[in-house]
């Protein structure tokens, strides 16, 4: 019976403390997830600016804007939970919003994007050389892709040490040097 008693004190007593931090709480979700919008809006902004042509926004700054956008969906939803709860309800509500407190704590530190909030794009009409092709089948298919009267400009990239400069020098001594 003791045990009883003391896992329904406990019990009591947890739910008594979240209604005594309930508005303090309440308050605390709605500085923090403003401090979230205002990151949020930064990030818009700096992607605007870092948006240009052959960039795009990275996946993880897509990911985390929808996440910005449901937790401010879910706060809104508690803010209208609560205007409509009893007492009692208050007091699970009061865990939710510790919880919540704490996802957006979470998604705020998330939202710093130090390496930057986009990422080079591959232009939309390329045909892209395998990464094994040799120099030569590449220099063979860069011709084939040149005769192409829709072609204007062709684009070589490729990391450090795989050939990318020499195949272009190739291409462009046989090409345009006639060497």
């Amino acid at each position: 019976m003791d045990l009883l008693m003391n896992i329904a004190s406990a019990f009591i007593g947890n739910k008594v403390n979240h209604l005594q931090s309930f508005k303090e709480n309440m308050n605390k979700l709605k500085r923090k997830y403003e401090e979230l919008d205002c990151r949020k809006e930064d990030v818009e902004a700096k992607m605007i600016a870092e948006l240009h042509q052959g960039k795009r926004q990275k996946k993880e700054v897509e990911f985390w804007l929808a996440n910005v956008e449901r937790i401010k969906s879910e706060k809104e939803c508690i803010e209208n939970e609560i205007k409509e709860s009893r007492f009692l309800r208050r007091a699970s509500l009061g865990e939710l919003l510790i919880e919540k407190i704490q996802e957006v704590d979470e998604l705020y530190q998330k939202g710093s994007f130090s390496d930057g909030l986009v990422v080079d794009a591959p232009p939309d009409n390329e045909e892209i050389l395998g990464s094994t092709a040799s120099a030569i089948t590449a220099e063979r298919e860069m011709n084939e892709i040149q005769r192409n009267d829709d072609v204007g400009k062709n684009v070589v990239y490729g990391i450090g040490g795989i050939g990318d400069v020499t195949i272009t020098n190739s291409f462009h001594n046989i090409n345009y040097l006639h060497i």
